[in-house]
């Protein structure tokens, strides 16, 4: 990403674009597993935090997408948002 510039508002400041970067790692880390259900896993980046929002079928998809993104340089911590379907909202096939 190229470095802010204060005399082109078109370009993202640093922070955004760090933000862009991270997000898109994460996003990728995700859909390297092979787990289908991951893809539905939104991040979102701010300030060190990285939280992880969506919905998945059991809480061990929800323990794989926090792993998935741990570790990244510039996250000091990984908020969990995921949601775990209830059993009767599950695919039954």
């Amino acid at each position: 990403m190229l470095p802010a510039h204060p005399s082109d508002p078109g370009r993202p400041d640093a922070s955004t674009a760090e933000a862009m970067v991270i997000e898109e790692l994460a996003d990728r880390r995700l859909r390297r597993r092979a787990y289908a259900a991951l893809e539905s896993v939104r991040c979102e980046y701010r300030d060190g935090s990285l939280t992880l929002r969506g919905r998945l079928p059991t809480q061990h998809l929800k323990q794989v997408a926090q792993e998935c993104v741990s570790g990244i340089v510039g996250v000091r911590e990984v908020v969990n948002r995921i949601e775990v379907a209830e059993p009767n909202d599950r695919p039954t096939s």
